[in-house]
């Protein structure tokens, strides 16, 4: 490109106007310390989380040593268990408490830069042989507006403060220049009003999203920061931050356009801001509830208790059906005897029951749920703040997209749970040492980067689609006469009072 070309005459001179204005120090200052303390307050959530996961997993090995200290001492003959709950050979029990394992979903690189979702779940969930309600069950679709709402992260700088620290410095692109009088000595120069308004764009998108990307980077940087997990997040992240700065910068070039005052322009771009911050992912959520209502939560706490009901009622039939199809099966180490094995038998039945009930019942809540998650994934293209938060927590590693993948993997772990532990109970074969090696161990696949990439590819489409409209609509708009009259020789009402 030609550098005597007035676009980059035109921004050059933009830049140095930038460097030499207050507002901008002082927007790049807030913005430092904002990502920098945004980045703190993560962090120390992260932490807070991971301990939660260490904690959990140190309890539950220390419980299961105990327990095969126990075990390893009773086939020595120096150690009795006080009950049939206790044996530490019990399949049933062992299975259903004395070793129910902790599934956990582990951090990402960037996990400081957005909370997301993952603040309504835990951040494990601790698998059993009981049915999947006991530790599967997920919260109802939050609302929008509740999660632009949420904690105080890089993602919350990002989506709420940036754009104001962008109408700050953008809401006067052309009326100030007017109101000083300037306008029309910068167009008798070979500039188009077009060009002018694209430099003063491209100067404060150099400075200011050049700034919070940087500044946001530097918050963020992990203890690995050139692993291929944090490169590809943060550049994921710099390029949503660059596209949805975008589409505000191209919201107020648009609104410049229109020959308003700088007053009136700065009321309805803040107006804008309280629009899609706001009103729309209110409006959506309202709207998501209303079309396609959540499923009933008290429902279908009715239909599993019922469920379990029936399945306790048809034990002791489920019982003498299993006897008679598989005999008193005689194992050569039995863990109990007489009542102890009924019960534990006729308790292993009715999971099995009221789980296949259960499994059914829990899919069509998800079904549902999937439904209203389908519309609203559509409606949040009305916000281009709900698109940045959506984008972002999934960047971060707290989305919908992968918490839904480790509660899918979850429930696969806990299916191939029971599997190994009920039919030893049924079966009474007593666990031996050699057989907690073998328990079966929850091992995490993360979601494909394929799955990621389109889902932020998406948004960005989205994000981009909205600017370079705005940006069409500006450019047709500036290149009327009529508008360069408007703007040259607006009305004094129009203008800002000096």
């Amino acid at each position: 490109m030609n550098p005597n070309s007035p676009f980059l005459v035109s921004l050059s001179h933009e830049l140095r106007l930038l460097r030499a204005e207050s507002l901008s120090t002082l927007i790049g200052l807030i913005l430092a310390v904002a990502f920098s303390y945004a980045a703190w307050n993560g962090t120390g959530w992260a932490q807070r989380q991971q301990r939660a996961v260490a904690v959990a997993v140190a309890s539950h090995d220390s419980h299961v040593h105990d327990t095969l200290t126990h075990l390893s001492a009773m086939e020595a003959g120096t150690y009795r268990p006080p009950s049939a709950f206790l044996n530490p050979a019990n399949p049933l029990w062992i299975g259903l408490r004395h070793a129910s394992t902790p599934a956990a979903l582990p951090a990402t690189a960037l996990q400081a830069a957005a909370v997301g979702q993952s603040d309504l779940f835990p951040p494990y969930l601790n698998v059993s042989a009981d049915t999947r309600d006991t530790w599967s069950l997920q919260e109802d679709v939050e609302n929008p507006s509740n999660l632009l709402a949420g904690a105080f992260d890089p993602a919350f700088v990002a989506v709420v403060l940036l754009p104001l620290m962008l109408i700050a410095l953008s809401y006067d692109l052309l009326s100030a220049e007017r109101e000083g009088g300037t306008l029309a000595l910068l167009l008798t120069q070979p500039v188009s009003l077009t060009t002018l308004l694209a430099s003063k764009v491209t100067a404060r998108a150099v400075v200011v999203l050049g700034g919070a990307s940087l500044f946001s980077a530097l918050a963020l940087v992990s203890a690995d920061p050139f692993s291929t997990d944090f490169l590809l997040r943060i550049g994921l992240w710099t390029t949503l931050i660059w596209a949805y700065g975008l589409f505000w910068l191209a919201l107020c070039a648009a609104i410049s356009s229109q020959g308003v005052s700088s007053a009136a322009g700065a009321l309805i771009l803040c107006g804008m801001w309280l629009l899609f911050q706001l009103i729309i992912p209110t409006l959506t959520g309202v709207l998501a509830q209303t079309v396609r209502p959540s499923p009933s939560r008290a429902s279908m706490v009715s239909e599993i208790r019922t469920a379990q009901d029936q399945a306790r009622q048809r034990s002791n039939a489920s019982l003498a059906h299993y006897l008679r199809e598989h005999g008193d099966e005689h194992p050569d180490t039995p863990v109990l005897h007489g009542h102890d094995l009924d019960d534990a038998r006729r308790r292993a039945l009715i999971l099995l029951d009221s789980n296949t009930r259960i499994e059914r019942i829990l899919d069509e809540q998800e079904m549902r749920r999937q439904d209203q998650l389908g519309l609203v994934a559509w409606l949040r293209f009305l916000s281009p703040p709900v698109l940045m938060q959506d984008a972002l927590s999934e960047v971060a590693g707290s989305g919908e997209i992968r918490l839904r993948h480790f509660h899918a993997q979850a429930d696969s772990f806990g299916a191939r749970w029971r599997t190994y532990f009920l039919p030893k109970a049924l079966r009474n074969e007593a666990l031996s040492s050699g057989d907690y090696a073998h328990f079966p161990v929850f091992d995490y696949q993360g979601l494909p980067i394929s799955k990621l990439i389109g889902e932020i590819a998406s948004i960005l489409t989205g994000l981009l689609v909205s600017a370079a409209l705005l940006g069409l609509i500006t450019h047709r708009r500036l290149k009327k006469p009529a508008t360069r009259e408007q703007l040259l020789f607006a009305p004094r009402h129009l203008m800002s009072s000096t």
